[in-house]
Parts: structure tokens; sequence; C-alpha cells
């Protein structure tokens, strides 16, 4: 994947470029490399082109109407949640630390027909297309794995 986390200059540190803090880009790394181990554990395309949904309904009711609002899911993973949150009819993005996680989510949501972004970068550093508003003003944040760890 050619995506960056981030695209401000990185700062420099005897000589070497710092994409993340040591530990965030070793996290990088081990979901790349279980990627396609999770992906294959997944439904298909098909499962969503059909209309159904990879959701806990208690989060669905939780969420309440979201008709014409904003939706970032954080650490999406291979993207089934945010997938099925854009067949809801939400503007919806996902965002990963594994770009190859998120490689597979936008093949598998073009294949089910189903308009859902998919970014590739780290929570606590934004990238700039979400930091800025360049893609949709956000109105929802869903990050039920890391939702002690976000600064508001």
């Amino acid at each position: 994947m050619d995506d960056d986390i981030g695209s401000e200059p990185l700062p420099s540190l005897l000589g070497y470029q710092l994409v993340t803090d040591e530990c965030t880009q070793h996290n990088a790394n081990a979901w790349n490399g279980i990627a396609e181990i999770n992906y294959k554990r997944t439904q298909p395309a098909s499962y969503f082109s059909e209309g159904n949904l990879r959701l806990n309904p208690l989060l669905v009711e939780t969420a309440g109407d979201l008709t014409g609002k904003a939706l970032i899911q954080f650490q999406c993973s291979t993207g089934e949640e945010t997938i099925s949150w854009a067949i809801l009819g939400e503007t919806a993005t996902g965002l990963d630390i594994s770009d190859i996680q998120v490689g597979l989510a936008r093949e598998k949501a073009k294949e089910a027909g189903v308009d859902a972004t998919f970014v590739h970068g780290d929570v606590m550093v934004l990238p700039d297309e979400i930091a800025n508003g360049r893609l949709a003003s956000l109105d929802f944040r869903l990050d039920r794995r890391s939702r002690r760890r976000l600064p508001e």
C-alpha cells in the first residue's frame, strides 16, 4: 500500500525518519502480519451486497438516528462494521493503522457495491483528511476498542 500515516513532514532524529514511535510501528507491523488471516475469517463482500450487517443491534440502537450524519470508526480492521454503517445510509469512514487491512476493506466495500471510505493512519495522530475535515464533518465517533485511550 502506498498510503502514508499523516502527510506532514516527519521529524528527524539521529538521521532516521520517524513515521511513528517505535511501539506504534510494531503495532502496525503486527496487524499487517495477521491481516490476511483476519480477513479470511470475516464475511465475504456478497454478504454485505445482500444488505446484511455486521453490527451489534445494541450499538445501532444506542447510536440512534444518524441519518445525514458522518461517522468514523477508529480501528476498523478489514471494514465489516464500517461497511455495515454505510449500508444503513451513514457517511461512514474507517481508520486503521494497518495499510493491508485498509486495502482489504476498500476491496470488500467496492466488491459489495457499498460507498464507504477507508483511511490508513494512527488514531493518535489523525491523517490530514480526517483531522482537517476534508472527508466529511464528523458527527459520531466509533472507537469501541480504544475509547479510553483517545483524547477528546
